[in-house]
């Protein structure tokens, strides 16, 4: 037993070694990419994303209780570019071709229950390069119904597609929707 409890208290501090160097890396390659492209300018997208853009690694920590129907609440969101394309915060025209993340509440069979128009939609706070993670404060408008639902996070580029459509991967979380009854 003991012999045991050893053994996983290595690999534990063999792991969290790892992920320290690996931050370390990925905050280098950041480096490295806005030396080169020039970090003081901020870029524009005025077109697609080419399809290596469309790759992302979402976290998120899931609420503490429930919120109320209909109710508009934040939730910090990180999102992780792990394409070798910079993401602009800004396009040419206000909406086209913008990256976002956005959200679907799902059914706990993972059925879609909301609608376009009621997935808000929350910027990018600053052009994100290749490797870079940032935290975003999404804004999130709960469904009109109670029950439990999933709330599922994605990247959207607008006018061209959501990033999971192009193989990249969700996040979900169990959130729970209440009426409150006053």
């Amino acid at each position: 037993m003991e012999e045991k409890q050893n053994s996983e208290r290595i690999l534990n501090n063999i792991m969290q070694e790892i992920a320290a160097k690996k931050d370390v890396f990925d905050k280098q390659l950041v480096q490295k990419f806005k030396a080169q492209s020039g970090a003081a300018k901020s870029t524009v997208v005025d077109s697609p994303l080419p399809e290596e853009g469309f790759n992302v690694w979402i976290t998120a920590t899931p609420p503490k209780s429930g919120y109320q129907v209909s109710s508009q609440f934040k939730l910090t969101v990180k999102v992780k570019n792990l394409s070798s394309v910079i993401w602009p915060a800004s396009s040419s025209d206000s909406s086209k071709f913008r990256i976002n993340l956005s959200y679907h509440w799902l059914t706990k069979d993972k059925k879609i229950f909301s609608s376009p128009a009621s997935e808000l939609r929350t910027p990018l706070p600053h052009d994100v390069y290749p490797y870079q993670e940032v935290a975003i404060d999404a804004v999130i408008k709960a469904p009109y119904m109670s029950g439990e639902y999933l709330l599922e996070f994605d990247m959207v580029q607008e006018a061209v597609s959501w990033f999971r459509l192009k193989g990249s991967k969700t996040t979900m979380m169990p959130v729970q929707i209440k009426r409150i009854i006053i």
